[in-house]
Order: C-alpha cells, then structure tokens, then sequence
C-alpha cells in the first residue's frame, strides 16, 4: 500500500508540473498576443508575471523584454523601458525591433542625439528598416533639415510601402514645411485608400486635442486641415462633418467647420457652430483648438457687425482656463467694441491687455497708430510709454482703430 501511494504521490507531481508547464506557456503567449497601446496596464501585468517564469530560453525571454518595454513606453516610464529592451538585445542580438523601441524611447524622453546614434545602430543591423528610417526623418524634421527627413521618409516608405506612420510624416511635411499642399493631400489620400480596417490596427499615440483611438480618423482630420491651409474649404468640410458625426462632443471638428464657414463668407453658420466649439472649450485648459474657435467666433460677430455678440464672445474667453496670449485676440476685439461705443477707459485697458499679452498684436496697434500717424516705429520706446501715449491720442479719434 505504502509502495503504491508513492506511485500515486510521484504522478500527482508529475500531473502538476505538466500543468505548471501549460500554465507557463500560457503566461508566456499571453504576454506576446498583449497590445500594450490599448490595454498598458493589462499588458505590463501579464509580460511581468511571464518574465518570472523559470527556464525560459534567451530568445523567448527578450521577446517577453521587448513586449513589458513596449508597456512601459506607453506609459512613459521610457528610463526603465530602456532597461528591458537593453536586456532583450543583450540576450538576443538580432531582436533588432528592441534596439528601434530603445532609440525611440530616448527619443521620447528628449535625447535626441543619442536617439539618433540608436537608430543608426539599428540602421547598422538592419540597412533597411522602415522604423528606424523613420525614426531618423522625425530628427531631420525636428533639427529643421526638412530635405534630409524627406529623403530619410521616402526611403522607409521604399522599405515598406504599409509603414503608415512614415507615409503620414512625409504628408504632413510635405504641407506644412513646404507649402506643397497638392502633394501634401494626394500623400493623404493614399494613406486613406487602405481603408479603416487597415489603419486602425496601427500602433499610435493620439496626442493633442483631438483623442481617438482610431488612426483612419487622424488621417481624416489632417487631411482637413492641409485642405484648410490650401483654400479647398469644402474639401475641408467634407473632412471635418465626416469627423463631427463620429465625434460630437469634440470641438476639434467644429472648429475646423466654423473656420472654413468663414472663409467661405458664411458668417452666421460660422458663428453658430463657434458658439458650439466654445462651450465644449470651456472644459479644457489650453488648445490650439480653442484659440481658433474663439478666433473664428469674434471674426464672424464682427463681419455681422454683432457687436453685442462681439462683447459677450470675448468675455466668454477671457473666462477660459486657457494661456493669457490665447485670450490677446479677445481683449483686441472687446477693445474695438468698447470704443466703438465710446467707452474709451474700458477700450484702453483691453488694448494694453491684448499687447501685453501677445507681440503680435503689440505689432498690429503699433503699425495701425503708425499709419494715423500717431506714432513712430522707428523711434526708440524702450518702456512702451509712447505706444500708449499714441494710443491715447488714437482713441479720441474716431477715424483711428475703428
């Protein structure tokens, strides 16, 4: 019986370690079939708890590296995402995708040369490798060597003609460095052609204003604002509305709508649909979004001489939780107001709010007292004392910033 239970012992234990080996072996393709970009804390947790796996062989084990580094890139954490990628090559010298996530992490965290020297190890490794190809293009871009990233881009889409992110760089530089925005939007349109299914699957960061998780949709709207830039307004609206119905609490869209409705002159539906993107900017904190709205809002009240509307609009921004130079147009604007109806103090205040806060405008005032001849650009003003006496003078004339 003793003899017996020992058997019975010995295949209780062997049944349990074929378990603990499946169970292994499940934690190890969980971690690997993990997305970290849409799941981070789920994917971090599952690579962690595979990583503690005894006997795992070198190259299973930077995979498992490579995927918990991946996680912590998405979560920021890019000094110790360094850390497992740098293991993951150590281990498995050709793992050459660790050494393209490690050069973009240093990238990441803003060492932009030593990112640079990454990718060319990657480069090094692998002569033809779209990321890292791509990667050295965003350096060019970023260090304003514009012909340098379009080369570095170009050839990463040679490399591999589905490397979207490198497809929507060159668009984008193509448009916005170089002015070439017919190139700019049939580089776009390519991009489109794979269809949603297809882009969607990219592995992205949405970033700034607009938060989506779909890259068709990004796409979508840079094409938009390319074809805003380009003066092709309606091509712009078709974008913006196809974006509005998906998204219809995002003020990205009705932006980029109530801006090209006034481009094309439709004051009262510019107006309209600002109005809207207001409200919804009244949750954010800053937005290059939010100062185009209220930009828009202002422009088409003051082309409908709604000068009531100009007042309550600029009062509304000058409320937001935004920088003080997004608010500059709006102090601009109540200024006319105020000395449109002769209240001259309220005026003042409000033009020495808005060139307080922005140069531009400072520029602006100056060039409009200068052609009234009430001041002298070329005449030193160190403290800015004779723009304001200029400016004084200028409000006790109803011909001058009218």
């Amino acid at each position: 019986m003793r003899f017996l239970n020992i058997i019975l012992c010995c295949l209780l234990l062997s049944g349990f370690g074929l378990l603990s080996s499946v169970w292994a072996a499940d934690d190890v393709a969980t971690c690997l079939a993990s997305d970290p970009y849409k799941n981070i804390d789920a994917a971090y947790g599952q690579c962690d708890v595979a990583l503690h796996v005894q006997g795992l062989d070198a190259k299973t084990r930077a995979k498992l590296l490579l995927k918990r580094g991946m996680a912590l890139s998405a979560a920021d954490r890019f000094d110790n995402a360094i850390a497992d990628y740098s293991e993951a090559v150590n281990l498995d010298a050709t793992l050459n995708d660790a050494r393209e996530r490690r050069a973009w992490a240093y990238l990441n965290k803003g060492d932009f040369e030593t990112a640079y020297d990454q990718f060319t190890a990657a480069l090094a490794e692998e002569g033809n490798s779209a990321d890292a190809l791509y990667g050295i293009g965003w350096l060019m871009n970023r260090w304003e060597r514009f012909d340098e990233a379009e080369k570095a881009y170009r050839q990463s889409i040679a490399a591999d003609p589905e490397y979207f992110l490198a497809r929507e760089a060159l668009a984008f530089l193509l448009g916005n460095r170089k002015q070439d925005f017919d190139a700019s939007i049939a580089a776009y349109n390519e991009i489109l052609a794979y269809g949603r299914e297809r882009l969607d699957a990219v592995e992205f960061r949405s970033i700034g204003s607009f938060d989506t998780k779909s890259y068709y949709d990004l796409i979508v709207l840079a094409r938009a604002e390319i074809s805003q830039m380009a003066g092709r307004f309606s091509e712009a609206k078709a974008g913006y509305l196809e974006l509005s119905s998906r998204y219809p609490k995002s003020f990205v869209p009705i932006a980029g709508l109530a801006t090209a409705e006034l481009n094309e002159g439709k004051y009262e539906e510019a107006l309209g649909r600002a109005k809207t993107g207001l409200e919804l900017c009244t949750i954010l904190t800053s937005g290059y979004y939010c100062s185009e709205v209220a930009g828009t809002a202002l422009s088409a009240a003051w082309s409908l001489q709604r000068y009531e509307d100009v007042k309550i609009t600029a009062e509304a921004i000058i409320k937001l939780s935004i920088p003080e130079f997004r608010k500059s147009e709006a102090h601009y604007m109540r200024a006319l107001y105020h000395k449109k109806l002769g209240h001259m103090d309220a005026a003042k205040a409000d033009f020495i709010s808005a060139i307080a806060c922005s140069e531009c405008l400072r520029h602006v005032v100056a060039q409009k007292l200068e052609e009234n001849g009430y001041y002298e650009s070329n005449v030193p003003d160190p403290d800015g004392q004779r723009l304001i006496n200029g400016l004084d003078a200028c409000l006790l004339d109803p011909e001058c910033l009218s």
